[in-house]
């Protein structure tokens, strides 16, 4: 009887290794919020936050100083990435002060990449930090 009832444990687990999405595995998100918008105007910063290993900071804060116009704070994304939206607001790399921060770890520095394609389509900054 043991052995029946370790088979039908195999089954249903399996079963439901089948049923449920991987992005609801490990931390994952069943929502697609991360997909690209069709209908996103944003022309301003975008990017990852890292550590000095090249490996994503998920829920890091990056704060953005846009000259003359204020500051915005987001989080990073479990992938480390991050995208601050303008509304429809022009904003230039050389308006942009970049910041981020996360609990254990200190700021080292920024590094803006050249975007290849649309110039209008935003610019990547990239942040990283080093673990404390």
């Amino acid at each position: 009887m043991m052995l029946f009832q370790a088979r039908i444990v195999a089954v249903a687990m399996i079963g439901l290794a089948v049923l449920v999405p991987a992005g609801a595995w490990a931390g994952g998100e069943l929502t697609d919020e991360d997909q690209d918008d069709p209908s996103d105007t944003t022309k301003g910063p975008y990017g990852f936050v890292k550590d000095t290993r090249g490996g994503v900071l998920p829920e890091a804060v990056v704060t953005v100083d846009i000259k003359n116009r204020g500051q915005l704070v987001t989080q990073t994304n479990v992938l480390g990435a991050y995208k601050i939206p303008t509304f429809g607001i022009e904003i230039k790399p050389e308006e942009v002060t970049i910041t981020c921060k996360k609990d254990g770890y200190k700021f080292v520095g920024v590094q803006q990449r050249v975007t290849m394609g649309d110039p209008a389509g935003g610019f990547e900054i990239d942040c990283t930090l080093q673990k404390q």
